[in-house]
Protein backbone atom coordinates (compact mmCIF):
# COMPACT_ATOMS: atom_id res chain seq x y z
CA UNK A 1 0.00 0.00 0.00
CA UNK A 2 3.12 2.15 1.11
CA UNK A 3 4.52 1.57 -2.65
CA UNK A 4 1.55 2.21 -4.63
CA UNK A 5 1.41 6.14 -2.89
CA UNK A 6 5.48 6.57 -3.15
CA UNK A 7 5.32 5.80 -6.98
CA UNK A 8 2.35 8.04 -7.42
CA UNK A 9 4.08 10.82 -5.46
CA UNK A 10 7.34 10.40 -7.37
CA UNK A 11 5.73 10.58 -10.97
CA UNK A 12 5.04 14.12 -9.65
CA UNK A 13 9.36 13.83 -9.95
CA UNK A 14 10.11 12.41 -13.70
CA UNK A 15 12.96 15.13 -14.92
CA UNK A 16 13.88 16.01 -11.30
CA UNK A 17 16.99 15.20 -9.21
CA UNK A 18 16.31 13.47 -6.11
CA UNK A 19 18.48 11.64 -3.65
CA UNK A 20 18.48 8.06 -3.07
CA UNK A 21 19.93 5.89 -0.38
CA UNK A 22 19.64 2.05 0.28
CA UNK A 23 18.93 -0.65 2.51
CA UNK A 24 22.68 -1.86 4.29
CA UNK A 25 24.63 1.67 2.38
CA UNK A 26 26.49 4.21 4.11
CA UNK A 27 25.62 7.17 2.03
CA UNK A 28 22.67 8.57 -0.35
CA UNK A 29 23.74 9.24 -3.85
CA UNK A 30 21.67 11.75 -6.71
CA UNK A 31 20.38 10.41 -9.61
CA UNK A 32 17.52 11.94 -12.30
CA UNK A 33 13.85 10.22 -11.65
CA UNK A 34 13.43 8.89 -15.39
CA UNK A 35 10.16 6.75 -14.67
CA UNK A 36 8.04 5.00 -12.62
CA UNK A 37 6.60 1.67 -13.36
CA UNK A 38 4.82 0.09 -9.92
CA UNK A 39 7.31 -0.82 -7.74
CA UNK A 40 10.27 0.05 -10.20
CA UNK A 41 12.19 3.11 -10.66
CA UNK A 42 13.92 4.29 -13.63
CA UNK A 43 16.97 6.79 -12.56
CA UNK A 44 19.85 8.19 -14.29
CA UNK A 45 23.05 8.74 -12.05
CA UNK A 46 24.37 12.26 -11.26
CA UNK A 47 28.13 12.17 -11.86
CA UNK A 48 29.81 15.05 -10.31
CA UNK A 49 32.43 14.23 -13.05
CA UNK A 50 29.90 14.88 -15.61
CA UNK A 51 30.38 11.42 -16.97
CA UNK A 52 27.03 9.88 -18.81
CA UNK A 53 25.72 7.08 -17.57
CA UNK A 54 23.55 4.18 -18.12
CA UNK A 55 19.79 4.08 -16.75
CA UNK A 56 19.12 1.89 -13.78
CA UNK A 57 16.13 0.41 -12.49
CA UNK A 58 15.69 0.37 -8.80
CA UNK A 59 12.52 -2.05 -6.94
CA UNK A 60 11.47 0.35 -4.41
CA UNK A 61 11.74 -2.26 -1.57
CA UNK A 62 15.86 -1.87 -1.92
CA UNK A 63 15.39 2.33 -0.49
CA UNK A 64 15.81 3.03 2.34
CA UNK A 65 14.88 6.14 1.64
CA UNK A 66 14.30 9.56 -0.79
CA UNK A 67 14.88 13.41 -0.68
CA UNK A 68 12.71 15.13 -3.29
CA UNK A 69 13.44 18.72 -4.23
CA UNK A 70 12.25 21.26 -2.46
CA UNK A 71 9.81 23.54 -4.17
CA UNK A 72 9.93 27.76 -3.10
Amino acid sequence: MFEDFLSAELENYIGETIEIAFVNDFGAQEYILLSVSGDLITVLEVSPYGNPSDPIVISLQVIDYIRLPQNA
